[in-house]
């Protein structure tokens, strides 16, 4: 059985100090690092996150430090008791669930999300099969998952994201089941495909959680608080990414693929050898029952 850490990770938690604003004080310095582990839609996250943190600092006396890392300099870092204030990542990071643990109360908000669909050159998905369907992976990204909860069974193609995206170009495979990062790949090319979102399962899930405490964590809240605004939010389409709080698009593939509801994920605080037995359990065919026995509800 898998040993995931199931903690109860609110998607809509209530961060900061009953509306009251924050005294200012001598400028302190919160730090905040960005860690992806999951491909995103266009652009960078850090960057994003970036822009934010210069907007909320114009309202207090302070600075918000972004710093992008990898999943491995991240995992170095904390085991070296390099901790930073705030941390944006998605499920797998070692480390993550033991420091949020010592904060009292202090738990994972999703603060952009990223989703699964097929992609076609012809408006029909009726046959949409194993061996004509290529499956794009991306780190530890749980695709296996997304094809078998949709349905595709039997031996299944599984390529590397840019690999899948040239091949399905070149016309090796009538279908990909990729995510929202493909179709900016299309549209940056100019190519015109046709989207089939798939519903219930993503756990392509960017969460923001604070890991200090005292006067700093109180920043901290307030900032996560701004991060989950609709005035945030709503400029999501900046990075190609969705919102669990509100609309980010208007038309197109992006607006349809936003109308396709989240369900089920993974939970945050999940172990990284929990995410790789689960996708190996995907690849080896398991009914769909067992895979879902791993995974949380959420609605977003």
């Amino acid at each position: 059985m898998i040993g995931l850490l199931c903690l109860v990770i609110a998607l809509y938690p209530v961060f900061g100090l009953g509306g009251e604003e924050i005294e200012e004080s001598e400028k302190i310095i919160l730090r905040l690092w960005n860690v992806d582990t999951f491909e995103g839609g266009v652009g960078s996250r850090a960057s994003f996150l970036g822009k934010a943190a210069n907007r909320f600092e114009k309202k207090y006396s302070l600075y918000i430090m972004v710093t992008p890392h990898t999943k491995e300099s991240a995992e170095r870092a904390l085991r070296s008791g390099d901790i930073p204030d705030m941390i944006s990542c998605g499920p797998g990071l070692e480390g993550v669930a033991e420091l949020a643990a010592e904060v009292d109360g202090e738990y994972g908000a999703a603060w952009c999300i990223g989703k699964y669909c097929l992609y076609s050159f012809e408006d029909d998905f009726d046959d949409v099969s194993a061996e004509n369907t290529v499956v794009s992976q991306y780190g530890n990204s749980l695709s296996a998952v997304a094809a078998r909860l949709a349905g595709i069974r039997g031996t299944l193609q599984v390529e590397s994201s840019l690999t899948a995206y040239v091949n399905f170009l070149n016309g090796k495979y009538r279908y990909l089941l990729g995510t929202q990062r493909d179709l900016h790949r299309f549209q940056s090319k100019g190519v015109a495909v046709c989207v089939a979102p798939l519903p219930g399962f993503s756990d392509l899930f960017q969460y923001v959680s604070v890991l200090c405490a005292g006067t700093e964590a109180e920043y901290c809240r307030l900032f996560v608080r701004y991060l989950l605004s609709e005035e945030v939010q709503k400029s999501l389409s900046e990075i190609g990414m969705y919102s669990s709080v509100c609309s980010v698009y208007d038309e197109g593939a992006e607006r349809e693929l936003e109308k396709c509801r989240v369900n089920k994920t993974i939970p945050l605080f999940v172990s990284e050898s929990a995410i790789l037995e689960l996708r190996e359990k995907a690849l080896s065919g398991v009914e769909n029952k067992i895979l879902e026995n791993f995974l949380k509800r959420v609605d977003s």
